[in-house]
């Protein structure tokens, strides 16, 4: 079974309006927008960049809670403060930082080019903490 993964779903819907989920009717993706039935409204649309830009900063927002530790040479362990899991990441040769949880494995089954998760977004501040882009003189 094929799975493709999006951005444009009702739990990023409900989010981006601030209702319950259970609220979003349904969803149609069209080429620079996604049109929302939301119970007791008129549909709408919303647009595609608003999904994308909360898709990372839903995922930026939450690795502030992220612990990291390094392991070895491009690999690190993500510890999440508030729920105890940890997860493994690690660097592949020609596909970058690699992370083992369900989030970025399912926009990587899904086809997603760049999965991004929050232990990745939080790796890569860690990295940027300890080793800051020098000032330009």
């Amino acid at each position: 079974m094929s799975h493709q993964f999006t951005v444009y779903s009702k739990v990023a819907t409900a989010r981006l309006l601030g209702i319950a989920v259970g609220l979003v009717k349904k969803l149609e993706v069209f080429a620079n927008a996604v049109w929302v039935h939301v119970q007791g409204n008129r549909p709408t649309f919303i647009s595609k960049t608003r999904y994308q830009v909360d898709f990372l900063e839903s995922r930026a927002d939450r690795s502030a809670e992220i612990e990291i530790t390094p392991t070895g040479i491009f690999s690190y362990i993500a510890y999440n403060l508030k729920s105890g899991n940890s997860y493994k990441l690690y660097s592949l040769p020609g596909e970058g930082l690699q992370c083992e949880c369900k989030d970025f494995e399912r926009q990587k089954w899904g086809g997603k080019d760049t999965p991004t998760c929050k232990h990745r977004i939080a790796v890569n501040q860690w990295l940027n903490d300890k080793f800051p882009m020098p000032a330009h003189a």
